[in-house]
C-alpha cells in the first residue's frame, strides 16, 4: 500500500504537469480586473476550476447560453459552454480569501446565480465551482439556478494500492433526472451491479457525506453505465451535447493513484439536443 501524500505521487504530479496547461491559467489572469490572480504556488493561494450544468432558458442559442462565473470582480471562467470545463480543463489561481461568487449569461443584464461568502482555503487548495440548475426553477425545487462549490482531491483522504491499480473516484449529479442515479459496470451491455458501495443512487447537489471519494480498482471503470436507480437495469443514454463532443463515461484515461470526479449533468433523454444527458470524467488529482 502506498500513500499518495508519498514521494512518489509528489513524483507524478510535477512531472506530468504539461506546460500548455501553465499557459491557459497565466492567460486567465491577464486583465480580470481581480487582485491577486496569480499562476505562482503560494501558501495564500487557491487552485478554482469550473464547470457548467447550468440549462439556460428554452431556446436559448448555442453562444447566449454559455455561462461566465466571477468571484467578486475576479473570471473564474469566461463563456464556458454546457457540459464543459472551464480553462480548457484546467484550474486558475485565487489569492485565498471570502468570496461572492456570481454566474451570468452572455445576454444577461444581472446574474442567474451566487452564492455569497464562500471562503476558500491558501495551500494551493483546489475547488470545483459549478453552476446548476434550470432557467425559472424557484424554490422548493432542488433545481434552482445555483453555484456549486465542491473541495477537490487533497492530502490524500483515501489510501490507494497501486498495486492493485486502484484510482479514487466520486459521481456528483447535477442532471434534471427526477430520480437519483447510479454508476454501474454492465455484462453485455446491461446494467450488473453498483461500481462501488454509494453509487447506486446518488441524489442532485453536493454534499461531502453524499459524494465521497472512493477507491476502486480501474479494471472495474470499463463497461459503465448510468441509471435511474428506480429502474438500475436499463442504461440511460448519453447522446452528443450542445457543443458536439461525446461523454468519455467510457474513453477517459485512468491513472492507478489519480483522482476524478464525474460530473452528470443535463436532461435524461434526447428530449433536446442542447441540454442532452451527459456525463464527463474530470481528473481531479494530481494538480497540474
Amino acid at each position: 500500500m502506498i500513500n499518495l501524500n508519498g514521494a512518489l505521487a509528489a513524483t507524478r504530479r510535477f512531472s506530468r504537469r504539461p506546460a500548455s496547461l501553465l499557459l491557459l491559467a497565466a492567460a486567465a489572469c491577464i486583465g480580470v480586473g481581480g487582485v491577486g490572480c496569480s499562476t505562482t504556488s503560494s501558501t495564500t493561494n487557491t487552485l478554482i476550476k469550473s464547470f457548467n450544468a447550468y440549462l439556460p432558458p428554452s431556446g436559448t442559442s448555442l453562444v447566449n447560453g454559455d455561462v461566465t462565473l466571477y468571484a467578486n470582480s475576479v473570471y473564474l471562467s469566461a463563456s464556458v459552454g454546457f457540459g464543459i470545463v472551464g480553462s480548457s480543463g484546467g484550474y486558475i489561481s485565487l489569492t485565498s480569501g471570502t468570496y461572492n461568487l456570481y454566474a451570468s449569461l452572455p445576454s444577461a443584464t444581472q446574474q442567474f446565480a451566487q452564492s455569497l461568502g464562500v471562503t476558500f482555503s491558501g495551500n494551493n487548495t483546489p475547488y470545483t465551482v459549478i453552476a446548476a440548475g434550470e432557467a425559472g426553477k424557484t424554490s422548493p425545487s432542488p433545481y434552482v439556478p445555483q453555484i456549486i462549490v465542491m473541495p477537490d482531491y487533497t492530502s490524500s483522504p483515501l489510501t490507494l494500492s497501486l498495486a492493485s491499480n486502484q484510482c479514487a473516484i466520486r459521481v456528483v449529479n447535477v442532471s434534471l433526472n427526477p430520480n437519483p442515479l447510479g454508476l454501474y459496470s454492465t455484462t453485455g451491455g446491461v446494467p450488473s451491479a453498483p461500481i462501488a458501495a454509494g453509487l447506486s443512487a446518488i441524489p442532485f447537489g453536493y454534499g461531502v457525506g453524499s459524494n465521497p471519494y472512493v477507491a476502486v480498482s480501474i479494471s472495474s471503470l470499463v463497461n459503465l453505465a448510468i441509471v435511474d436507480s428506480t429502474a438500475p437495469s436499463t442504461v440511460l443514454q448519453l447522446p452528443y451535447n450542445n457543443s458536439g463532443n461525446i461523454s468519455n463515461l467510457n474513453t477517459n484515461a485512468f491513472i492507478a493513484g489519480d483522482a476524478y470526479t464525474l460530473i452528470i449533468y443535463g436532461q435524461p433523454g434526447n428530449i433536446n439536443a442542447f441540454n442532452a444527458l451527459g456525463g464527463t470524467w474530470i481528473t481531479d488529482y494530481p494538480l497540474p
